[in-house]
């Protein structure tokens, strides 16, 4: 485009046709937290009278808006959800005033995919997008009743302030908007930014997407592959790998097998700081857990809700941490297990060296599928689980002393582990192929990928293996932005600040950041991961545990109120 055409499409604010001053809203993208902002924008539109001049533009380049590039619904079916279908729905739990369409995903997978409707499967990423997108359109179809919206796809380039407005800077337009939402999840498939994997010819420094990454163009068939990691994102990697490459995964008599397609790599060796593994998910209606132990959960919580807020915030380890272990004990009490307190310090301070973890995950995977009474690991992760919507209530927005947070972090990633683990099919799986000798756990604790080529770091020293492959399978943590991405920009231009105990982006309950002197940015906000730690819990599907979509949708109708001249009722 010649610069005579960028400058015909840069954009104030001018008069809509019939003189009513236009009311910009953009939409930087539209994952599932864009979309459920919309939702709710939706909602609340619907009760303002004069609408007029009002113009919403989606900024999406993923083909499937509210799906965005998690949910792809190109990816592979093996790639699956790690949490139950009956705990996902886009719409929340109050309903939509307007009458159309808003099942949740079971609802919604009774009608198009019977067979996959059990409300505790764990079904694959790809058909929880198709949900996603479908919601989406609906969403957007009944906008159009409400404002002139529209979908660019076109990536952002620059967001910089005019005033109370904001200059939105894509490829072909620059326009001012009133009102900016940025809801971009993992800024593009990135790599960790600490540990960069080390000049091997063949690195793989992004697992993701698993079809282009991991295809056999990328890691040869038969050849050794050391992964960085042993999380989510590492078991992905390994599936991706095997099962991808036609690979074939059986259960029989409750036990998963392996049958090799010979595309595989012939080694898989996954390295790690502490080997600790992360467990299964239980089965629900298949472990082997008391009715009374069920019962617990709502005590539990509301003594977390009910304690008495502090000034400068609740100290973890003396106030918080006491609830949960007495939950998780008094669990595995009522399971007739004992030593509950014990099993978690010597967990907590041991790393495990390969055998551990694969007796580990096995005890896991038979406890998830009812083969075995609970275990205490399954004690604190269902403490975890079930008192955790009560601890993103009181951590998030500064209910923690800032000083306790170093307590909070490392327990914090002990209990994902414990909690929030692959489904029990998918531990299965990569028992199956460590049983089967492709996963290789021998450097999977104090290892890493080595600054030399074709070598593996361990606390001895630098051990020398035949090794092709390098995959980093570790995300970026929330608080590391991409370098020449919005989020850093507008950080750098102190638009933006820190949460300083957790490194996250600091917003308000109406989703809107804190400049550097900790005043709101007017007509901004943020959702999503870049906010984790200001607020807990983002990478979930869930509609009840944050209203933030609410406030903020209250706050933008509130603005646009405010600009024709009237005030919110």
């Amino acid at each position: 485009m010649s610069s005579a055409s960028v400058k015909d499409n840069i954009v104030g604010s001018p008069q809509s046709s019939c003189g009513e001053a236009r009311f910009r809203i953009a939409v930087i993208g539209c994952g599932p937290k864009g979309l459920f902002c919309l939702e709710r924008l939706l909602e609340r539109l619907t009760s303002v009278e004069n609408r007029r001049g009002l113009e919403i533009v989606i900024f999406e380049q993923a083909p499937y808006p509210g799906a965005g590039q998690v949910y792809d619904l190109r990816q592979p079916d093996y790639l699956r959800m790690n949490f139950a279908s009956h705990n996902i729905s886009a719409w929340p739990p109050n309903g939509h005033l307007n009458s159309f369409p808003q099942p949740t995903l079971v609802d919604w997978l009774q009608q198009y995919f019977p067979h996959m409707a059990k409300p505790d499967a764990f079904i694959p990423r790809a058909l929880v997008g198709e949900y996603l997108h479908w919601c989406f359109q609906e969403v957007f179809k009944q906008l159009k009743r409400l404002a002139a919206v529209r979908i660019e796809r076109a990536s952002v380039s620059q967001i910089t302030r005019e005033g109370q407005s904001w200059r939105v800077d894509s490829p072909h337009d620059s326009t001012v908007y009133d009102e900016v939402l940025l809801t971009v999840g993992h800024e593009g498939w990135r790599t960790s930014l600490p540990q960069k994997l080390a000049g091997h010819p063949a690195d793989v420094n992004s697992v993701f997407p698993t079809e282009k990454q991991l295809s056999v163009d990328h890691v040869r068939p038969q050849s050794t592959v050391v992964i960085r990691g042993f999380g989510l994102t590492a078991i992905d990697a390994i599936l991706a790998m095997t099962e991808g490459r036609g690979g074939h995964l059986k259960r029989r008599d409750g036990k998963w097998f392996y049958t090799p397609s010979g595309q595989e790599p012939s080694t898989i060796i996954p390295c790690s700081r502490s080997g600790r593994p992360m467990f299964a998910k239980p089965v629900p209606g298949k472990a082997l857990v008391p009715e009374k132990v069920k019962n617990i959960w709502p005590r539990y919580r509301e003594v977390l809700l009910q304690l008495p807020a502090q000034t400068d915030g609740l100290d973890f380890e003396r106030d918080m941490w006491p609830v949960i272990q007495d939950a998780a004990k008094y669990a595995f009490n009522l399971c007739g297990g004992r030593g509950a307190r014990q099993w978690f310090d010597s967990w907590y301070m041991v790393d495990c060296d390969g055998q551990t973890a694969a007796e580990l995950m096995q005890q896991s995977y038979r406890v998830a599928m009812g083969q075995q009474n609970p275990s205490a690991a399954w004690a604190w992760g269902e403490a975890w689980r079930q008192l955790y919507p009560a601890l993103v209530a009181r951590i998030s927005h500064g209910g923690l002393k800032d000083n306790s947070w170093a307590d909070f972090h490392p327990l914090a990633a002990e209990m994902e582990r414990l909690a929030f683990g692959p489904p029990a099919e998918n531990l299965g799986r990569l028992l199956a192929l460590i049983e089967h000798q492709i996963v290789d756990l021998r450097f999977v604790s104090g290892c890493y990928p080595g600054t030399e080529s074709r070598s593996i770091e361990t606390e001895s020293g630098t051990t020398q293996l035949a090794v092709d492959h390098f995959v980093n399978a570790v995300l970026p943590a929330p608080s590391e932005l991409a370098p020449e991405g919005l989020l850093a920009a507008l950080v750098q231009d102190r638009l933006v600040s820190r949460h300083e105990p957790s490194q996250a982006l600091l917003v308000n309950r109406e989703a809107r950041p804190l400049d550097s002197a900790g005043h709101p940015t007017a007509g901004l906000a943020l959702f999503g991961r870049c906010t984790e730690g200001c607020i807990l819990g983002n990478d979930t599907l869930s509609r009840t545990m944050h209203d933030h979509p609410e406030t903020w949708a209250n706050s933008v109708c509130r603005h646009l109120l405010c600009s024709k001249g009237k005030t919110h009722e």
